[in-house]
């Protein structure tokens, strides 16, 4: 019986949410150079928390489907995202990869499981769009640094102390930084919390992840739940990402309910790319309050052709 008790909200709220949700996605650059973002020493610098807060906003309206204007927009200040460089890495073979990832170290972060090594973005996506490559960015004084696992405040806005954000984590004793955790349960991997596969051969496979990320805590307070589909080929033994003739994610109406009782809708999307081997788009993006799974539900779908059409479906993206 999960989940039924928010239908006749949801519905009430479908065509309100929609109009909301379409509304502003056409801020062009100079309406938010406008609001005070700025670049300094290679980070972004936002005036103060609101404009961090709207900007972020005006990412999510625009990741999935105008991506285009936000590097637009990021070009115009002569900056490079942490996400801009993890796309490119993620379009090169294995060679040319390892060759990126010595010029690139803090732009992706490795793990492994079943045999596959995964090089994640170190970062949710919506933050990756304005951190450096080293996951760095400013709101008013505060130094942030956005990785795998942690969010990180310099307080006063010292640059002396920016070196320590990348020590080990049990090694950084400063009462200016403050550390959050990125995960609850400070499980690594907790983020991924779905991982599922489908074989066109012995060889060639396709796998379907979910994530779900909270910076818990601090001026970066903030909830992003995304799905991803990426084609693999097994070489050497272990499984490595692999282009296909097309990939996929998509998923239908769904709606979600925060700890606080809000409630908004989520409208069905379907995303593809062409002669590609890995696609990621944002569920739902919040702040503030967690989501409350329990009263939330949206189904995604992962297909890729090669070929043949395979594809992984209702997958829950609230787990």
């Amino acid at each position: 019986m999960k989940k039924y008790l928010l239908i006749i909200i949801i519905i009430g709220l479908l065509f309100s949410c929609q109009k909301s949700n379409d509304s502003n996605i056409e801020r062009n650059a100079s309406q938010i150079e406008s609001l005070g973002i700025n670049l300094f020493n290679g980070r972004m610098v936002f005036k103060d928390t609101t404009t961090f807060r709207k900007h972020l906003q005006w990412i999510y309206k625009q990741v999935n489907n105008n991506s285009e204007a936000i590097e637009s927009f990021n070009k115009t200040k002569n900056f490079t995202s942490l996400m801009q460089i993890y796309n490119y890495g993620m379009n090169l073979e294995k060679e040319d990869f390892n060759k990126y990832l010595i010029k690139y170290p803090n732009a992706f972060s490795p793990i492994e499981i079943d045999t596959s090594i995964f090089y994640e973005l170190p970062s949710l996506i919506g933050f990756a769009y304005i951190a450096n490559k080293d996951g760095l960015f400013q709101i008013g004084d505060i130094i942030c640094r956005i990785t795998l696992d942690n969010f990180f405040e310099i307080i006063n806005g010292d640059e002396l102390r920016i070196p320590k954000l990348f020590l080990p984590i049990n090694s950084i004793n400063d009462k200016n930084i403050h550390i959050y955790s990125i995960h609850e349960d400070q499980n690594r991997y907790k983020h991924l919390y779905s991982y599922k596969t489908t074989y066109f051969s012995s060889k060639k496979r396709i796998v379907a992840r979910l994530y779900w990320d909270r910076v818990n805590g601090g001026i970066g307070t903030y909830t992003e739940y995304s799905a991803r589909t990426t084609s693999q080929r097994k070489r050497f033994g272990a499984w490595w990402q692999r282009k296909i003739n097309k990939i996929s994610v998509s998923w239908g109406q769904g709606y979600i309910s925060d700890y606080a009782g809000n409630t908004d809708v989520i409208t069905s999307h379907y995303y593809s790319k062409s002669n590609s081997a890995d696609i990621r788009k944002i569920v739902y993006q919040g702040s503030i309050y967690p989501v409350n799974n329990n009263n939330s539900s949206c189904l995604a779908n992962h297909c890729g052709t090669d070929d043949v059409n395979l594809c992984i479906n209702n997958n829950e993206i609230f787990p």
